[in-house]
């Protein structure tokens, strides 16, 4: 079958046509980005489980794998501090309930998402670390004195820390640091963000290592290191050699 001129001439003009607003559809929509709904509500526990087909332990990992993520869309990824910290703690108590032996949470509470500069935003994360401190278990109560830090020095509530700081003294047993009933008096003391988390930390090292997870104890060292010492007492300090 033979196109006749015209015929080719229609075809031309309609590629143009669309080859165009093709074109024109590009330019308009290159600024769109996809907009960041921030952190969803948590599911229930029974749903969320469910749709693993029961198994507990890859739902409790799948939670710690969607909280580091859920800041990451359209090409961006957001700074911790756009989180909704609320929300972040409702999936972190749900994982938390899933696994209730697990430290991987607690550890993103207190070293990942602990690290935002919004002191509002710390609360709900003190109350999970509280919460998981008070869990019938012979480490779990460093969660807790990482909660007495961020009440203390981050969050500047200085009330909140001293409530947290009795609650934990009263777990202190022989064999367990001696920080645990001494840390009351070491709230009240006038001391700054970095010499306090040099003392705490460095008294967990010395105490509990051997009990911690390397990743936990890597950080801690780290931290100290290159964000609490100067570089000249880091090159000082055997901690950092």
């Amino acid at each position: 079958m033979q196109i006749n001129a015209r015929s080719l001439r229609n075809l031309s003009l309609a590629l143009g046509v669309f080859v165009t607003l093709q074109i024109v559809f590009s330019l308009g929509i290159r600024p769109e980005r996809a907009q960041w709904g921030n952190v969803p509500d948590a599911p229930n526990i029974n749903a969320y489980q469910s749709s693993f087909l029961g198994d507990t332990s890859l739902a409790h990992r799948m939670v710690g794998m969607l909280l580091q993520n859920f800041g990451g869309s359209g090409g961006r990824v957001e700074s911790i501090h756009e989180y909704d910290m609320h929300k972040v703690a409702q999936w972190l108590a749900l994982g938390f309930e899933l696994e209730e032996r697990s430290n991987y949470l607690p550890f993103l509470a207190a070293y990942y998402f602990g690290a935002t500069e919004t002191k509002s935003e710390l609360e709900p994360l003190i109350d999970f670390l509280a919460e998981v401190g008070r869990y019938d278990d012979d480490d779990n109560w460093r969660w807790l004195s990482n909660a007495v830090y961020l009440a203390r020095f981050r969050a500047e509530n200085f009330e909140k820390a001293v409530v947290l700081a009795d609650e934990l003294a009263t777990m202190y047993r022989p064999g367990r640091p001696a920080l645990i009933a001494q840390m009351p008096a070491f709230i009240q003391l006038q001391i700054g963000d970095k010499d306090a988390a040099y003392a705490i930390m460095l008294e967990l090292i010395k105490e509990s290592s051997e009990t911690m997870h390397p990743n936990e104890v890597n950080f801690m060292v780290d931290y100290i290191c290159t964000r609490t010492l100067s570089p000249k007492k880091a090159l000082e300090n055997p901690l950092c050699q």
